[in-house]
């Protein structure tokens, strides 16, 4: 993907043909990197590189299947996704509305809060409710939008287009030098929990 993705700048530097071998043994084939970015074209490879962060990467949670997020029109609805510097309050709307697709196509919903709804009237139950809204916009979105950035940048790209944004204030924290992602919990206040103080070892549910 990310060959796809810079090959432009590889030929503007003299490169004209590039070969991907896949597989192994006997099955082994060439891929031709170089035909295939002729035929689609660099802002093809561009969204559905976003398209591939939005569901999963190995530094991102899984939403939904690479197929699901080939269908959902990544095209159209990541066309301005990661482009700027800057992650404008309509970035993620437009983001969080592709992954509703991505999940559930044709359900005529466009929040995850919606969808959560929709998901429990149909199965009565709390258990495999997607996530919300706010850590759907705030985490996965907001991380994959600065990921999608530094994919984007390279040594080739000059220094005022690189992606140089701190990554803690996108979605990231800092736990004894490791990066892991900000869950994004609003945990409910303990005066409203009303917890069961029986020594008698009950099983109610309180």
């Amino acid at each position: 993907m990310l060959l796809l993705h810079y090959f432009e700048e590889f030929y503007s530097l003299g490169l004209q043909n590039l070969f991907l071998q896949l597989g192994k043994g006997e099955k082994r084939r060439m891929l031709p990197v170089h035909i295939m970015f002729e035929r689609f074209g660099k802002d093809f490879y561009q969204e559905i590189l976003s398209a591939h962060l939005a569901i999963g990467s190995d530094h991102l949670s899984k939403v939904g299947s690479k197929r699901c997020a080939l269908t959902a029109d990544p095209e159209k609805s990541l066309c301005n996704f990661g482009k700027t510097a800057i992650l404008d309050e309509d970035q993620p709307k437009v983001a969080e509305e592709y992954l509703v697709n991505v999940l559930s196509a044709s359900n005529g919903v466009k929040t995850f809060d919606d969808l959560r709804v929709q998901v429990h009237k149909k199965t009565g139950s709390a258990l495999g409710l997607p996530p919300t809204s706010y850590f759907i916009r705030n985490g996965h979105i907001t991380r994959r939008w600065w990921y999608l950035l530094k994919e984007s940048s390279n040594l080739l790209t000059p220094e005022h287009v690189r992606c140089l944004l701190n990554v803690l204030e996108y979605g990231w924290e800092d736990q004894e030098g490791g990066l892991y992602a900000n869950k994004q919990f609003h945990l409910i206040p303990d005066e409203l929990c009303n917890t069961c103080r029986c020594k008698t070892g009950c099983k109610t549910n309180k």
